[in-house]
């Protein structure tokens, strides 16, 4: 019921990427390939900072630097996005932890 769910890459260099990825029901489900969504806020439940690297709808990548521990609201930044990334840029500095991720606006 209340199982504590975070996720963590396998090695302090691997990095955590989001998307949204859309389905229809045809003869098989069938993927209608990534749509664009906004990312509203998520939980760095680790001790470390993290970078947080959002893909805009005008394929720009932009970069929100050292976002420590605790829930961080982006809704004002990572918005119309088509892919985000969340990782340690430096890394000897430790695994990162990640959860309570929310996004919102799908188009579908």
């Amino acid at each position: 019921m209340h199982e504590p769910r975070t996720f963590s890459p396998h090695a302090s260099d691997e990095w955590i990427d989001i998307w949204v990825e859309g389905f229809h029901k045809g003869v098989k489900w069938e993927s209608t390939g990534r749509k664009q969504f906004d990312l509203m806020s998520f939980n760095n439940k680790g001790s470390v900072p993290v970078q947080l690297w959002v893909l805009w709808y005008d394929d720009t990548w932009w970069v929100w630097d050292n976002l420590g521990p605790g829930t961080h609201d982006v809704s004002g930044w990572a918005y119309w996005i088509k892919d985000a990334q969340m990782g340690q840029p430096d890394p000897s500095g430790g695994v990162i932890t990640i959860d309570d991720i929310v996004v919102d606006h799908v188009a579908l």
